[in-house]
C-alpha cells in the first residue's frame, strides 16, 4: 500500500482468493453479483443482473479474509441435449429442453465475502461467518413455446431479488432475506426449498416436472426457477455486525429495478445503470468482481454517541450532529465533569475531567480525535448559580502550616482539623460566594492547647454565618 490508501481488485476466477490485511484498519468492501447466462435463438437475450454491495470492516494486520467471486451463468446460443452448468458460488444449472426450440440460461453466482473459506452454500448453519454478498441474476430464456419469446432473467436483489421476467407462465419469485425464491412452472409454485437454498440459485430437477428448466441466480438466499420465463434473481446480504458505515461510507445494496429498503441492515436503493467493469453502484454484466480498500488506519469517524454532565444534566437532548449545550447547576456545585462514548472505541475523547467551576458561565471543550486525525469539539457551557446579596456562606477555608484546604458544604459550618504538634499559630483565610460578603477569623496567632475551636464569623447584607473549626494537635510521639 501507499500511504494510506490500499485497493486490491478480485476478479473471476472460479476459485478461492484470500486478502490479509497489511496494518490495522478500516477497509472498505465492494462486491458485485454474477450475470445470470444469455438465451440466443434470434436474437441475445440478457440474463438478470448482478447486484452490488458496500461497507466498512475493520481489520486487525494479518487478519485474512476469503474471497469468491461469483461467475456469470452460462450463455446457449443452440438447444442441446447438455444441461448447462451455473455460474460459479451457486448459480442454479439450467436444463436442456428436449425438442431443438428452447434455449436456456443458466443462474449467475454471488460474490461473497467471509471470515473462513467455502462456497456461500457451505455457510448455511455459520452464517455469522459471512461478512457481505451480492447476488447474482437468473438465466434468461429464448423458446417458441405459445408462440415466439425472448425472456430475460431476474434481477439480483438487495433484500429481495429480482422475480424471473413473465412470458407464457408465471416466472419463478426472487429470494429475499430469510427464504429462496419459489419456482414456478405453467403456473404451479414449488416449494422453494426443495430446488433452491441458501447460497444456491434453483436447479430445477425433473422429477417435478419436464418443464421447470430455467435456473435461478444465487445470493444470500437462492432466486426460483421456471418454465418458459426468466430465472430469478438471488438476495444480497449487508447485515453482518462486522460490517459497518462510517462517515464516508454508508453500507448499502443496489440493484437493477428492484425492491428497496431504507432499514440499516437491508438498505437497499435501486438504480437503471449497468457496467461490463466494476462501478460502484451499477448492477454489473457479465462474472461477479470484488474490490478491497484501505480507507484509513483507523476511522474517519469522530462523532460522539453519549454526552453527559456527572452532575445535573444537558438542557439539550443529547445528539450526535448537535455540538452546542448548557447544562445549570446550584451554587454549591463547585467541580463539573462528563462522560461519553463515541462512535469509534479508537477515538481519543479528551475533555472529561473533573475540573473547578466559577461562579456563573463556564465553557468546557469536549474534543473526539479519530484515528485519521480528524476532530470534533462539542462546546458545552455550564452555568454555576451566583450568590445572593445577602448569602453569608463560604466556597472555601484556607489555613497555613500544611494543614488541608477546607472546601465547605452546603449546610456544613463546623469541620474537624488537625494542627501539626508544632504548630502555635494559624493563618487563615476564606473565599466567599458573595464578592461583597466579609468575614472575620477569631485570634490564631497564638494557640498553645492541645484542643479549641476557630471561629470565623461572615456577614453579607443582614445575613451572618458562623464557622467553627474544631481543631486537636497532633500527639508528638
Amino acid at each position: 500500500y501507499e500511504g494510506n490508501t490500499l485497493d486490491k481488485d478480485f476478479d473471476y476466477t472460479g476459485d478461492v482468493q484470500t486478502f490479509t490485511a497489511p496494518i490495522d484498519g478500516y477497509y472498505e468492501l465492494e462486491t458485485w453479483g454474477a450475470q445470470g447466462g444469455f438465451a440466443y435463438r434470434k436474437k441475445t437475450v440478457s440474463g438478470g443482473y448482478g447486484a452490488y454491495a458496500r461497507g466498512v470492516v475493520y481489520l486487525t494486520q494479518g487478519q485474512t479474509i476469503y474471497i469468491y467471486v461469483g461467475g456469470q451463468g452460462t450463455n446457449v446460443e443452440k438447444s442441446t441435449t447438455v444441461d448447462n452448468v451455473g455460474g460459479f458460488n451457486g448459480g442454479g444449472m439450467a436444463y436442456h429442453w428436449r425438442d431443438n426450440n428452447t434455449y436456456n440460461g443458466s443462474g449467475g453466482g454471488a460474490t461473497h465475502i467471509a471470515t473462513e473459506a467455502g462456497l456461500l452454500s457451505d455457510f448455511e448453519y455459520k452464517k455469522d461467518q459471512v461478512i457481505m454478498v451480492a447476488a447474482g441474476g437468473g438465466g434468461a430464456t429464448s423458446t417458441t413455446y405459445n408462440n415466439e419469446h425472448q425472456i430475460q432473467g431476474g434481477n439480483g436483489g438487495g433484500i429481495q431479488g429480482n422475480n424471473g421476467n413473465k412470458a407464457y407462465h408465471n416466472a419463478g419469485y426472487g429470494a429475499t432475506q430469510t427464504a429462496p425464491g419459489n419456482s414456478v412452472n405453467d403456473g404451479t409454485s414449488y416449494p422453494a426449498d426443495l430446488d433452491a437454498g441458501f447460497g444456491m440459485g434453483c436447479q430445477p430437477f425433473t422429477s417435478y416436472s419436464s418443464y421447470l428448466k430455467v435456473a435461478g441466480g444465487a445470493g444470500w438466499y437462492g432466486g426460483g426457477c421456471s418454465s418458459h420465463s426468466g430465472g430469478a434473481g438471488g438476495s444480497s446480504y449487508i447485515a453482518s455486525t462486522d460490517l459497518v458505515s462510517d462517515s464516508h461510507v454508508t453500507k448499502h445494496m443496489t440493484c437493477y429495478g428492484c425492491v428497496t429498503s431504507n432499514e440499516e441492515s437491508t438498505k437497499t436503493q435501486s438504480v437503471n445503470a449497468v457496467s461490463q467493469d466494476a462501478e460502484t453502484d451499477k448492477a454489473k454484466i457479465g462474472n461477479g468482481f470484488a474490490r478491497i480498500t484501505l480507507i484509513n488506519k483507523t476511522s474517519h469517524n469522530y462523532y460522539l454517541t453519549s454526552l453527559a454532565p456527572t452532575v445535573s444534566e444537558l438542557n439539550e437532548e443529547f445528539n450526535t450532529f448537535r455540538y452546542e449545550y448548557t447544562v445549570d447547576v446550584p451554587m454549591f456545585t463547585k467541580t463539573i465533569g462528563f462522560t461519553a462514548t463515541s462512535y469509534e472505541a479508537s477515538n481519543v475523547v479528551t475533555g472529561l475531567e473533573e475540573e473547578k467551576l466559577a461562579l456563573g458561565e463556564n465553557t468546557r471543550l469536549i474534543t473526539s480525535t479519530s484515528g485519521s486525525g480528524e476532530v470534533k469539539i462539542y462546546t458545552v457551557k455550564v452555568n454555576r448559580a451566583v450568590a445572593t446579596d445577602d448569602n453569608a456562606l463560604l466556597q472555601q477555608i484556607n489555613i497555613s502550616n500544611g494543614v488541608d484546604t477546607i472546601y465547605t458544604n452546603e449546610d456544613q459550618l463546623s469541620y474537624n482539623i488537625k494542627l501539626p504538634y508544632n504548630v502555635f499559630a494559624l493563618d487563615i483565610t476564606a473565599i466567599p460566594y458573595n464578592e461583597n460578603a466579609t468575614y472575620v477569623v477569631s485570634d490564631t496567632s497564638e494557640i498553645v492547647d492541645m484542643s479549641g475551636v476557630i471561629n470565623i464569623t461572615v456577614t453579607c447584607g443582614t445575613e451572618e454565618k458562623v464557622y467553627e473549626l474544631h481543631y486537636t494537635r497532633e500527639d508528638k510521639y
